[in-house]
């Protein structure tokens, strides 16, 4: 079990909510801002790790009920550990290691 793959948030409380500050519905500037995540013990041999980050009361009401994207992303190398916190859509600005990573479309067709 301490060898299983974890992938947590630091910011999700212990019911599994997200602050407000990470949703549509933030205040000001940190309306919809990327929360930080991290991850622990990794396979051996992963090659490139990959976030997908769904909603699983929500579905796109044109379509089929399945899960919505919130987050996709991509690309990851498999030493970087954690995305920090307001890191969508500024891949490039944080620079380094994460320069590489790539976001993937959401559910509202945005990457």
């Amino acid at each position: 079990m301490a060898d299983e793959f974890r992938l947590v948030s630091p910011e999700i409380d212990n019911e599994g909510r997200l602050p407000r500050k990470y949703t549509g519905e933030g205040q000001g500037a940190k309306k919809n801002l990327s929360p930080p995540v991290e991850w622990y013990n990794v396979p051996e041999g992963t090659k490139s790790p990959a976030l997908v980050v769904q909603d699983l009361d929500i579905s796109d009401p044109d379509g089929p009920n399945v899960p919505w994207p919130h987050w996709v992303v991509v690309n990851i190398p498999p030493h970087v550990k954690r995305l920090p916190e307001g890191f969508s859509g500024k891949e490039e600005e944080f620079g380094g290691e994460y320069a590489l990573i790539k976001e993937g479309v959401n559910g509202w067709k945005i990457p």
